[in-house]
Parts: C-alpha cells; structure tokens; sequence
C-alpha cells in the first residue's frame, strides 16, 4: 500500500510538471510569434500545445473534484466573505 501511495504522489507531481512544462513551451511559442513573422504551422502548433495543456489541466482537475465539493450558491462554509 505505501508504494502505491508514493507512485501516486510521484504522478502527481509529474502531472503539474507536465502542465508547467507545457505552458512554458506556449510562452516561448506565443513570444516568437509575436516577434516574427511566422508560418502557419507554427501558429496551428501552438494551437495544438494549447489543447494539449487544456487535456492535461483538465485531467489534473479531475483528480481532485471528489475531494473538494463544490459550494452550492447560498450554502454556509463558515469562511468569512470580504466586502
């Protein structure tokens, strides 16, 4: 049991790497396309990149949404709201 606890620790610390990782290489993508004058392809590749991180960020948001109920409007949570 405590392997499967630290595999499962170890993936999701690979899972945020790899969301960090991906929305690194949009950056630098973004960042290049605005300073050149570039192809098509490269533009269709960053679109690519950006689906790929909406998967990965959806996948990694789905690991925690039994964990975490979702506040119904109106409910009490006991925290203090700012006004």
């Amino acid at each position: 049991m405590l392997i499967l606890v630290a595999a499962k620790s170890t993936q999701t610390k690979h899972s945020d790497t790899q969301i960090a990782r991906r929305a690194s290489t949009i950056a630098n993508l973004a960042r290049v396309i605005s300073e050149r004058n570039v192809s098509k392809g490269l533009r269709r590749t960053l679109l690519t990149q950006a689906q790929r991180l909406e998967q990965l960020a959806a996948r990694r948001l789905a690991d925690f949404a039994e964990q975490y109920p979702v506040e119904k409007k109106g409910e009490e949570t006991g925290e203090e709201v700012a006004e």
